[in-house]
C-alpha cells in the first residue's frame, strides 16, 4: 500500500496500486478522493471512471489507506472513518473525535497487523482495530510540543515517526505508545513549516 496524502481542502488523496513488481509491464490503478468526497479510479491511461461518493458523510476529508483486501478508509477531518470496499459501497466505520475536543484529524495509517492509526492536531493518536474497536494510542507527544503534528509513518516493527509542523521535530512512539524526541531538521532551514514524512525499507526517514 503506498499512499499520497493531501493537507488542504483542495488536494486529492491518492492510493496507488501496482499490480506486480515488473514497471515495463505492470498495470497501475489508483484511486483519487477529493475533499468534498468524491472518488474516481484510474487504471493505466484509461479515463476516470465514478467510484464512489462518500459527500454523504461530510465535505473535509484528508487522508485515505487501502488495506490488503481492496478496501480503503477515508479520515474526515473530524474524525470520522468511512469504509469503501472494493465495489464502492460506503460505510461509517468508526469515530475517533471523542478521543480529542480538537477536530482536526490530520493522517491516517495503516499497521501490518491492520490496525488503523488516526493523528490529531492536538498531539493524540488513535488506534482502530480490524473489527471498529476504538482506543486512545498516543497522548505524551504534548511532552514534547503541545500541538499541531501534522503526519506520520510506521515501520515494520510497529514504530511511529510523526512530524511537528512548525520547529521540525520528529518524535518517535513505540509499539506501547510511549513518545520520544527522535530528531530535529529544523537546522535544515528548508521551510518553516514543516508538512509530510516517508520512511523507506531502511528505516531512513
Amino acid at each position: 500500500m503506498k499512499k499520497i496524502r493531501g493537507f488542504s481542502l483542495g488536494i486529492i488523496v491518492l492510493v496507488l496500486l501496482l499490480a506486480n513488481a515488473s514497471f515495463a509491464s505492470a498495470q497501475v490503478s489508483f484511486t483519487a478522493l477529493n475533499s468534498g468526497g468524491k472518488m474516481a479510479r484510474f487504471v493505466d491511461s484509461a479515463s476516470a471512471t465514478n467510484f464512489s461518493n462518500i459527500s454523504a458523510y461530510g465535505t473535509e476529508w484528508i487522508d485515505m489507506v487501502e488495506d490488503n483486501a481492496g478496501n480503503l478508509f477515508a479520515l474526515h477531518a473530524n474524525g470520522r472513518i468511512v469504509k469503501i470496499t472494493s465495489n464502492g459501497t460506503a460505510s461509517v466505520f468508526a469515530t475517533v473525535r471523542t478521543l480529542s475536543t480538537n477536530n482536526l484529524w490530520y493522517n491516517l495509517a495503516l499497521s501490518k497487523t491492520g490496525d488503523l492509526y488516526a493523528l490529531n492536531s492536538d498531539a493524540i493518536i488513535a488506534k482502530v482495530t480490524p473489527a471498529g474497536s476504538v482506543s486512545l494510542f498516543a497522548s505524551n507527544l504534548k511532552s514534547i510540543e503541545a500541538a499541531e503534528w501534522f503526519a506520520f509513518v510506521i515501520d515494520d516493527s510497529g514504530n511511529f515517526y510523526t512530524l511537528y509542523n512548525f520547529s521540525g521535530k520528529i518524535a518517535k512512539i513505540n509499539s506501547l505508545g510511549a513518545a520520544v524526541l527522535f530528531s530535529n531538521v529544523n537546522p535544515v532551514k528548508i521551510n518553516t513549516e514543516w508538512r509530510d514524512i516517508t520512511i523507506d525499507s531502511s528505516v531512513n526517514i
